[in-house]
Protein backbone atom coordinates (compact mmCIF):
# COMPACT_ATOMS: atom_id res chain seq x y z
CA UNK A 1 0.00 0.00 0.00
CA UNK A 2 0.87 3.36 -0.91
CA UNK A 3 0.62 6.22 2.17
CA UNK A 4 -0.92 9.20 0.44
CA UNK A 5 -0.65 11.65 3.10
CA UNK A 6 1.06 12.09 6.43
CA UNK A 7 -0.96 13.21 9.60
CA UNK A 8 0.44 16.34 9.32
CA UNK A 9 -0.69 17.10 6.04
CA UNK A 10 2.70 16.56 4.48
CA UNK A 11 3.58 16.58 0.98
CA UNK A 12 3.91 12.91 -0.38
CA UNK A 13 3.49 13.21 -3.87
CA UNK A 14 6.73 11.65 -4.53
CA UNK A 15 6.11 8.07 -2.92
CA UNK A 16 2.81 7.60 -5.29
CA UNK A 17 4.77 8.81 -8.43
CA UNK A 18 8.27 6.77 -7.60
CA UNK A 19 5.67 3.63 -7.34
CA UNK A 20 4.10 4.37 -11.07
CA UNK A 21 7.61 4.82 -11.71
CA UNK A 22 9.01 1.26 -10.53
CA UNK A 23 5.92 -0.15 -12.01
CA UNK A 24 6.14 0.87 -15.60
CA UNK A 25 10.05 -0.05 -15.46
CA UNK A 26 9.09 -3.40 -14.38
CA UNK A 27 5.97 -4.26 -16.06
CA UNK A 28 6.67 -3.01 -20.18
CA UNK A 29 2.56 -3.38 -20.96
CA UNK A 30 2.08 -0.38 -18.10
CA UNK A 31 4.26 2.15 -19.24
CA UNK A 32 1.77 4.37 -19.78
CA UNK A 33 0.57 4.17 -16.20
CA UNK A 34 -0.49 7.48 -15.08
CA UNK A 35 -1.41 8.19 -11.47
CA UNK A 36 -4.45 9.84 -9.79
CA UNK A 37 -4.96 10.65 -6.24
CA UNK A 38 -8.89 10.31 -5.59
CA UNK A 39 -9.99 12.33 -2.84
CA UNK A 40 -12.13 10.88 -0.31
CA UNK A 41 -14.75 13.56 -1.13
CA UNK A 42 -15.00 12.46 -4.50
CA UNK A 43 -15.49 8.93 -3.87
CA UNK A 44 -18.49 9.62 -1.43
CA UNK A 45 -20.23 11.87 -4.02
CA UNK A 46 -19.75 9.00 -6.09
CA UNK A 47 -20.54 6.45 -3.81
CA UNK A 48 -23.85 8.79 -2.71
CA UNK A 49 -24.83 8.57 -6.88
CA UNK A 50 -24.29 4.60 -6.64
CA UNK A 51 -26.60 4.04 -3.15
CA UNK A 52 -29.21 5.78 -5.04
CA UNK A 53 -28.83 3.45 -8.26
CA UNK A 54 -28.86 0.27 -6.16
CA UNK A 55 -31.62 1.28 -3.75
CA UNK A 56 -34.12 1.53 -7.00
CA UNK A 57 -33.32 -1.62 -8.32
CA UNK A 58 -33.26 -3.58 -5.46
CA UNK A 59 -30.15 -3.04 -3.37
CA UNK A 60 -27.69 -5.74 -5.41
CA UNK A 61 -25.14 -4.28 -7.07
CA UNK A 62 -24.17 -7.85 -8.94
CA UNK A 63 -27.59 -8.23 -10.81
CA UNK A 64 -28.68 -5.29 -10.86
CA UNK A 65 -28.87 -3.33 -14.03
CA UNK A 66 -26.69 -0.11 -12.92
CA UNK A 67 -25.00 1.04 -16.56
CA UNK A 68 -22.14 3.34 -16.12
CA UNK A 69 -21.92 6.69 -16.95
CA UNK A 70 -21.50 7.87 -20.83
CA UNK A 71 -19.13 10.13 -19.17
CA UNK A 72 -16.58 7.11 -17.47
CA UNK A 73 -14.25 7.52 -20.42
CA UNK A 74 -10.64 6.79 -18.84
CA UNK A 75 -8.38 9.80 -19.11
CA UNK A 76 -5.34 7.80 -20.39
CA UNK A 77 -5.38 4.93 -21.83
CA UNK A 78 -3.27 3.54 -18.00
CA UNK A 79 -4.33 5.12 -15.60
CA UNK A 80 -3.63 3.89 -11.65
CA UNK A 81 -6.20 4.76 -9.75
CA UNK A 82 -5.21 5.38 -5.84
CA UNK A 83 -8.54 6.00 -3.36
CA UNK A 84 -9.80 5.02 -0.17
CA UNK A 85 -6.57 3.47 0.83
CA UNK A 86 -6.57 0.47 -1.96
CA UNK A 87 -5.21 0.92 -5.49
CA UNK A 88 -6.25 -0.43 -9.06
CA UNK A 89 -5.25 -0.35 -12.73
CA UNK A 90 -7.33 1.03 -15.04
CA UNK A 91 -6.72 0.19 -18.70
CA UNK A 92 -8.49 0.71 -21.82
CA UNK A 93 -8.80 -1.89 -24.88
CA UNK A 94 -10.76 -0.80 -27.23
CA UNK A 95 -13.93 0.63 -25.75
CA UNK A 96 -13.89 -1.64 -22.96
CA UNK A 97 -11.89 -0.49 -19.74
CA UNK A 98 -10.52 -3.39 -17.21
CA UNK A 99 -10.13 -3.08 -13.58
CA UNK A 100 -6.74 -4.82 -12.39
CA UNK A 101 -5.58 -5.55 -9.24
CA UNK A 102 -1.98 -6.82 -8.10
CA UNK A 103 1.51 -6.82 -9.29
CA UNK A 104 3.18 -8.19 -11.05
CA UNK A 105 0.18 -10.53 -11.25
CA UNK A 106 -2.67 -8.71 -12.26
CA UNK A 107 -6.17 -9.71 -11.57
CA UNK A 108 -8.94 -8.76 -13.76
CA UNK A 109 -11.85 -7.91 -11.25
CA UNK A 110 -14.17 -6.11 -13.86
CA UNK A 111 -14.83 -4.71 -17.06
CA UNK A 112 -17.31 -1.64 -18.29
CA UNK A 113 -17.79 -0.16 -21.54
CA UNK A 114 -19.22 3.82 -20.86
CA UNK A 115 -22.97 3.66 -20.90
CA UNK A 116 -23.16 0.15 -20.51
CA UNK A 117 -23.62 -2.23 -16.99
CA UNK A 118 -20.51 -3.29 -15.26
CA UNK A 119 -19.19 -7.02 -16.02
CA UNK A 120 -18.00 -9.44 -13.48
CA UNK A 121 -15.54 -12.14 -14.64
CA UNK A 122 -16.01 -13.59 -11.04
CA UNK A 123 -18.89 -14.16 -8.75
CA UNK A 124 -19.03 -13.09 -5.50
CA UNK A 125 -20.97 -14.71 -2.86
CA UNK A 126 -19.23 -13.62 0.79
CA UNK A 127 -20.29 -10.39 2.25
CA UNK A 128 -16.62 -9.15 1.48
CA UNK A 129 -16.59 -9.80 -1.72
CA UNK A 130 -20.11 -8.30 -2.53
CA UNK A 131 -18.87 -5.24 -0.65
CA UNK A 132 -15.59 -5.65 -2.98
CA UNK A 133 -18.58 -5.83 -5.84
CA UNK A 134 -19.87 -2.46 -4.56
CA UNK A 135 -16.88 -0.61 -4.36
CA UNK A 136 -15.52 -1.26 -8.08
CA UNK A 137 -18.96 0.11 -8.88
CA UNK A 138 -18.43 3.44 -7.56
CA UNK A 139 -15.09 3.86 -9.67
CA UNK A 140 -16.78 4.73 -13.40
CA UNK A 141 -18.79 7.34 -11.83
CA UNK A 142 -15.53 8.20 -9.97
CA UNK A 143 -13.83 8.30 -13.38
CA UNK A 144 -16.97 10.52 -14.64
CA UNK A 145 -16.39 13.51 -12.14
CA UNK A 146 -12.78 13.62 -13.05
CA UNK A 147 -14.34 13.95 -16.59
CA UNK A 148 -16.70 16.33 -15.78
CA UNK A 149 -16.35 19.86 -17.35
CA UNK A 150 -16.47 22.75 -15.76
CA UNK A 151 -17.70 26.05 -16.11
CA UNK A 152 -14.62 28.57 -17.77
CA UNK A 153 -14.03 32.18 -17.02
CA UNK A 154 -11.92 33.98 -19.03
CA UNK A 155 -9.15 36.34 -17.81
CA UNK A 156 -7.18 39.09 -19.64
CA UNK A 157 -3.52 37.59 -20.54
CA UNK A 158 -0.51 38.84 -19.08
CA UNK A 159 1.60 42.00 -20.49
CA UNK A 160 3.80 41.60 -23.24
CA UNK A 161 6.46 42.43 -21.08
CA UNK A 162 5.96 39.77 -18.68
CA UNK A 163 5.86 37.48 -21.11
CA UNK A 164 9.22 38.66 -22.90
CA UNK A 165 11.00 38.53 -19.20
CA UNK A 166 9.53 35.10 -18.29
CA UNK A 167 11.19 34.04 -21.91
CA UNK A 168 14.75 35.70 -20.68
CA UNK A 169 14.99 34.04 -17.65
CA UNK A 170 15.60 30.57 -18.73
CA UNK A 171 14.95 29.03 -15.78
CA UNK A 172 13.25 25.85 -16.82
CA UNK A 173 12.84 22.74 -14.71
CA UNK A 174 13.72 19.12 -15.59
CA UNK A 175 11.99 16.12 -15.05
CA UNK A 176 9.38 16.44 -11.73
CA UNK A 177 7.00 14.98 -10.56
CA UNK A 178 3.92 17.59 -9.36
CA UNK A 179 0.29 17.31 -8.48
CA UNK A 180 -2.27 18.36 -10.51
CA UNK A 181 -5.82 19.76 -8.12
CA UNK A 182 -9.00 21.23 -9.08
CA UNK A 183 -12.62 20.93 -7.15
CA UNK A 184 -15.12 19.09 -10.04
CA UNK A 185 -18.01 21.28 -8.44
CA UNK A 186 -16.29 24.63 -9.16
CA UNK A 187 -15.31 26.72 -12.34
CA UNK A 188 -11.90 27.23 -13.54
CA UNK A 189 -10.19 29.65 -14.78
CA UNK A 190 -8.72 29.35 -18.32
CA UNK A 191 -5.25 30.29 -20.12
CA UNK A 192 -4.91 32.27 -22.39
CA UNK A 193 -2.47 31.08 -25.37
CA UNK A 194 -0.68 34.13 -24.65
CA UNK A 195 -0.05 33.77 -21.13
CA UNK A 196 4.21 33.11 -20.89
CA UNK A 197 3.26 29.94 -18.31
CA UNK A 198 1.49 28.74 -21.49
CA UNK A 199 4.36 29.69 -24.26
CA UNK A 200 6.96 27.45 -22.68
CA UNK A 201 5.64 24.37 -21.31
CA UNK A 202 7.70 21.48 -20.52
CA UNK A 203 6.57 18.23 -21.52
CA UNK A 204 3.83 16.64 -20.30
CA UNK A 205 0.47 14.93 -20.26
CA UNK A 206 -3.00 16.41 -21.13
CA UNK A 207 -5.59 14.35 -19.86
CA UNK A 208 -8.80 13.11 -21.93
CA UNK A 209 -11.77 15.58 -21.65
CA UNK A 210 -14.73 16.44 -22.99
CA UNK A 211 -15.27 19.30 -25.56
CA UNK A 212 -18.45 21.05 -26.35
CA UNK A 213 -19.44 19.84 -30.07
CA UNK A 214 -22.08 20.12 -32.47
CA UNK A 215 -24.21 17.23 -33.97
CA UNK A 216 -22.32 16.35 -37.18
CA UNK A 217 -19.17 16.12 -35.26
CA UNK A 218 -17.08 12.89 -35.23
CA UNK A 219 -18.26 10.50 -32.49
CA UNK A 220 -20.33 13.48 -31.12
CA UNK A 221 -22.54 11.87 -28.24
CA UNK A 222 -25.30 13.32 -25.14
CA UNK A 223 -24.66 13.36 -21.79
CA UNK A 224 -27.55 11.94 -20.21
CA UNK A 225 -26.34 11.59 -16.83
CA UNK A 226 -23.92 15.16 -17.23
CA UNK A 227 -23.53 16.37 -13.39
CA UNK A 228 -25.25 19.73 -14.23
CA UNK A 229 -28.21 19.56 -16.06
CA UNK A 230 -27.87 22.10 -18.51
CA UNK A 231 -25.27 19.75 -19.92
CA UNK A 232 -27.24 16.92 -20.51
CA UNK A 233 -28.94 18.40 -23.78
CA UNK A 234 -25.93 19.87 -25.20
CA UNK A 235 -23.33 17.71 -27.71
CA UNK A 236 -19.92 16.57 -26.62
CA UNK A 237 -17.28 15.31 -28.16
CA UNK A 238 -14.23 13.18 -26.32
CA UNK A 239 -10.86 14.51 -26.98
CA UNK A 240 -8.04 11.25 -26.00
CA UNK A 241 -5.69 12.23 -23.82
CA UNK A 242 -2.37 13.80 -25.62
CA UNK A 243 1.15 15.17 -25.66
CA UNK A 244 1.89 18.90 -25.12
CA UNK A 245 4.75 20.94 -24.75
CA UNK A 246 8.85 20.80 -25.41
CA UNK A 247 11.28 18.48 -23.53
CA UNK A 248 13.56 21.61 -24.30
CA UNK A 249 11.95 23.06 -20.96
CA UNK A 250 11.70 20.07 -19.05
CA UNK A 251 9.41 16.98 -18.08
CA UNK A 252 6.78 17.01 -16.48
CA UNK A 253 5.19 14.55 -14.33
CA UNK A 254 1.47 14.71 -12.63
CA UNK A 255 -0.63 13.36 -10.14
CA UNK A 256 -4.15 14.03 -10.73
CA UNK A 257 -5.48 14.92 -7.22
CA UNK A 258 -9.43 15.88 -7.94
CA UNK A 259 -11.35 16.93 -4.87
CA UNK A 260 -15.09 18.13 -4.59
CA UNK A 261 -16.20 20.74 -2.27
CA UNK A 262 -19.96 19.58 -1.83
CA UNK A 263 -21.69 16.78 -1.43
CA UNK A 264 -23.94 14.73 -3.80
CA UNK A 265 -27.04 16.08 -2.37
CA UNK A 266 -25.67 19.48 -1.68
CA UNK A 267 -25.54 19.70 -5.44
CA UNK A 268 -28.57 18.33 -5.93
CA UNK A 269 -30.68 20.81 -4.12
CA UNK A 270 -28.49 23.51 -5.46
CA UNK A 271 -29.65 23.00 -9.02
Amino acid sequence: MVKLSDDDGGDQILPLGQLVDGISLLHPTLSQLRPFEIDRSIWAFATDIVVGHIDDLGGNPLVSEICTPVSSRLPFDQVYFAVEGFQVMLCRQGSEIRILLGYPRLDLLATWVPGQPMKFPLKFHDPVQVELAGALLRIPFCVALINEPRIVRHVPAVSRQQRRAAERSGKFAGASWTRIMWDVTKPTVAKSAAASDCRCMPLHWVRGHWKRALPHFKGACLRPDALKPEDRMIWWQWIDGFVRGHAYFGIRKSVHAPTASCTFREHEEAQ
